[in-house]
């Protein structure tokens, strides 16, 4: 019998406020740092999912670990699903949409982050990562399914 299929499942959010000043709709990014796409800027906080863990529960989780912010459930929105898969990796990505929480966004792990901004959704930096960048175009083009094969750039 075939050994079935295995990947691991991560949250991701996209924090998304509008900026007061230009009107323009903005995101949070956090620039990562030792280790896994170090130097690359990526989305607020994500993270696995847990042993009998639900979705949304591990958004909250990974949005109080990393960026120090409170967020309740019913202000967790669902914007997409991506496959991404190549040859050396794979992840099922739930990504999630916030515009309401409470607290500062703040770096929380800094051994992980040494920087975060919030950036114009329309006007992102080169050095997104790509599975990053796919979620926020997945969220403004209302895509909410998305099989991404990555070539080896992060």
């Amino acid at each position: 019998m075939t050994e079935r299929y295995k990947c691991p499942v991560a949250v991701i959010l996209l924090l998304v406020r509008r900026n007061e000043s230009t009107s323009r709709k903005e995101v949070l990014l956090t620039k990562r740092q030792g280790g896994y796409a170090a130097g690359m800027w990526d989305l607020s906080a994500s993270g696995h999912l847990e042993p009998n863990e639900l979705l949304a529960d591990a958004m909250i989780r990974e949005a109080g670990e990393e960026i120090g912010v409170t967020i309740r459930k019913e202000d967790l929105e669902f914007s997409s699903v991506v496959h991404d898969t190549s040859p050396d990796k794979a992840y099922i990505n739930f990504n999630f949409i916030c515009e309401q929480f409470e607290g500062q966004p703040t770096i929380c792990e800094p051994d992980k982050c040494s920087e975060i901004k919030w950036m114009p959704i329309d006007d992102l930096p080169p050095n997104l990562m790509t599975e990053r960048r796919c979620a926020v175009g997945n969220y403004i083009s209302g895509t909410h399914f998305f099989e991404n094969v990555i070539t080896g750039d992060k």
